[in-house]
Order: C-alpha cells, then structure tokens, then sequence
C-alpha cells in the first residue's frame, strides 16, 4: 500500500515565522490499484505492448516504453514494468526469457515474496545510452517522471539485480563473458527540473569482478534535488562494436518521495 504523511516545518526569525508544509510518500507497487499492471508473463518480449504504462495515483509518477518500433518488442527502446518474478535459480531462470524476474536467494520461481522487505510487487527496467548510440540518435535509457509536472524530490528507493543479469555478470553466456578483474558496472540516475535543465546525477555500484549486489540495497537519491523526470543508464563491463554486451537490466522498489503541499 501507498503510504502518505504530511509534515510540518516551522522557520522563524524577529521579524516573521513561515510555515512549509510537505507530504511523503513511500511508492511500494502494492495493492489493489497495481494489479491490472503487473507483468503476466516472465518476459518483457511476450508481455510488453506499446500502450503499457503504470502511474502511481498519489504522486503522478509514471513511466512508459520509450519507443515500439523495433521487431524486438516495445521494451527493446527502453522502459520500465511492474514485476512479481524473483528467483536465484540461475540455472531455470537467467536467461533473457526470463527478464522480468528480480533476484532473490533461495527463491525457486516465485511470485511472491521477493520485493523489497518482503513484499511481492516492484519495477524492472531495461535500457541505456551509450557512445554509439548517442552518435546514431537513439536513447534507450527508461525513466520515471511526474505526470503532472509538479517538482518533488526522490528522496530513496531500493535497488537489486535481476536473475538474468547476476547469471551473465557472474557466469557469462553465449553473447557476453562473464564479468572480469577490474571491471564493473554502475547505474545512474539523472534528475531533470521543471525547464528540462539537469539537476545533478545519482550513481550506484551494481556489480563488480566478485562481487554482485543480489538484495535489496538502498540507493540515496535526494542529491537530485526537486525534479519532474529522472532517467536511469547503466554502463560498465565488456563491450563490443554496439556497446554493453551484458544485460541492461536492474530493478527498483520503494520509491520514497517528498514534495511542498
């Protein structure tokens, strides 16, 4: 469920006292209201459509596929959806057929369970921007905004892996290696002000040679500051002539939002 909190602050000085009046929110994908949004199908090729899009009803956030054009799916242009899937199987599970699924250790294709804190419902989301990209005009990278253009700070969220992306980062596959000594990858989120101006940009450490984050792990994002749209890139490991070979893939859970009233 969505949880909502108004608070006070209270500035004063020998000549005046102002009052600011904020609201907080906790957006956790859970509930009723989230259930004709929840992916019906492993993955995001068979599931994805071009008129697929979430909102959350207390603050407007939203997101939608950036583009539908590509025979591979509306999610090949970057995006984001709601998911239940988690496993740790890697073996049944961690491959591209399995995309919407978030890691959880000792899960064996589970639906529930496996968000952050125990809960059933998050995000996945796939896409980035590169150099070679950005030479042929393309922008893959997902992001969430504000429907309603109203500025309001992201305070946090929680962020995990996705089963198909700790298999290939840990294991490789037949089109990329397997993570190696002194590589990593990194996600990073921008934030973009109400003029489309950046705000500042957010970077967490994803994975790294022997080391993959594969549980909820909380991600600071209140340096962007107020903002209507956040876009997320992930980057790092081994590439080849079209950029990142290993999956563009990470998950989010509990977006923590705060705004003046």
């Amino acid at each position: 469920t969505l949880a909502a909190l108004a608070a006070a602050t209270v500035g004063c000085d020998e000549n005046s006292t102002s009052l600011e009046i904020y609201k907080q929110a906790t957006i956790t994908f859970e509930g009723e209201a989230w259930k004709s949004v929840i992916a019906s199908n492993s993955s995001s090729f068979d599931f994805m459509t071009e008129d697929y899009v979430w909102e959350d009803n207390n603050t407007s956030l939203t997101s939608r596929p950036k583009f539908t054009t590509s025979e591979w799916g509306s999610y090949y242009g970057g995006g984001c959806t709601v998911s239940n899937y988690g496993s740790g199987d890697l073996a049944a599970q961690g491959s591209y057929a399995y995309d919407l699924y978030v890691y959880k250790e000792g899960a064996a294709d589970s639906r529930t369970g496996c968000g952050a804190e125990g809960s059933d419902n998050f995000i996945v989301f796939y896409g980035n921007l590169e150099s070679l990209a950005t030479v042929m005009g393309v922008d893959c990278r997902p992001e969430i905004y504000f429907r309603d253009g109203k500025p309001r700070t992201i305070e946090s969220c929680q962020i995990n892996s996705t089963t198909y992306f700790v298999n290939v980062v840990e294991n490789g596959n037949t089109f990329s290696p397997k993570l190696a000594e002194g590589e990593q990858i990194k996600v990073y989120a921008t934030g973009f002000d109400s003029e489309g101006k950046t705000t500042a940009t957010a970077t967490f450490t994803l994975a790294t040679y022997g080391s993959t984050v594969k549980d909820w792990t909380t991600w600071d994002l209140s340096s962007l500051g107020e903002v209507v749209k956040v876009t997320f890139n992930i980057l790092g490991g081994h590439s080849d002539d079209y950029g990142m070979t290993s999956p563009k893939y990470f998950a989010l859970d509990n977006i923590k939002v705060k705004w003046q009233e």
